[in-house]
């Protein structure tokens, strides 16, 4: 039932919150979300859109991953590591830490750059990845419910139009 603005908006918010996350894909993560949903482990407050909804359970579902793998890599290089510097597993963690964060600050300052003739947009886009609700990000922003359903319309059909839609996804 979603349109295909409202479907590229919840891959695009995937990719993002999937980034650097070690054993969950975009597509894992998205379906993750829908099945929380769909199961009744997330319940959606309908003040909420479902694409909000669905992107905050997504931002939660990465913090979730991020926590658990969080202390593995190290847990597993101090059972065998000496005192002559760190492992190659803390190496590379070091190194995939570095590279996802690297790609998550491209990927911010491209979608920034998109909206930058767009105030209202990127009080959307802000909110979202604050996981504030529409309600609060519309008062932080003095936006009526129109101006931002409008916004949010703008940023879907300009990110369908920035990534566009492929056969795998």
């Amino acid at each position: 039932m979603l349109s295909p603005g409202e479907q590229q908006s919840l891959r695009q918010i995937a990719k993002l919150r999937a980034l650097g996350l070690p054993s969950m894909s975009w597509e894992d993560l998205l379906h993750e979300a829908l099945y929380r949903a769909l199961a009744g482990a997330r319940l959606w407050p309908l003040s909420v859109s479902l694409v909000a909804f669905l992107a905050q359970t997504m931002r939660s579902i990465a913090s979730e991953v991020r926590a658990r793998t969080a202390n593995e890599p190290i847990e597993q290089a101090a059972i065998g590591a000496d005192d002559e510097g760190p492992s190659a597993v803390e190496t590379v963690a070091g190194e995939q830490t570095l590279e996802t964060e690297l790609a998550a600050r491209q990927a911010i300052r491209q979608v920034e750059a998109l909206f930058s003739a767009d105030p209202q947009a990127l009080h959307v886009i802000h909110g979202l990845a604050e996981g504030l609700t529409p309600t609060e990000t519309q008062a932080r922003a003095g936006m009526n419910p129109v101006q931002y359903a409008s916004a949010q319309k703008r940023i879907q059909r300009t990110l369908a139009r920035k990534f566009g839609r492929t056969s795998d996804e």
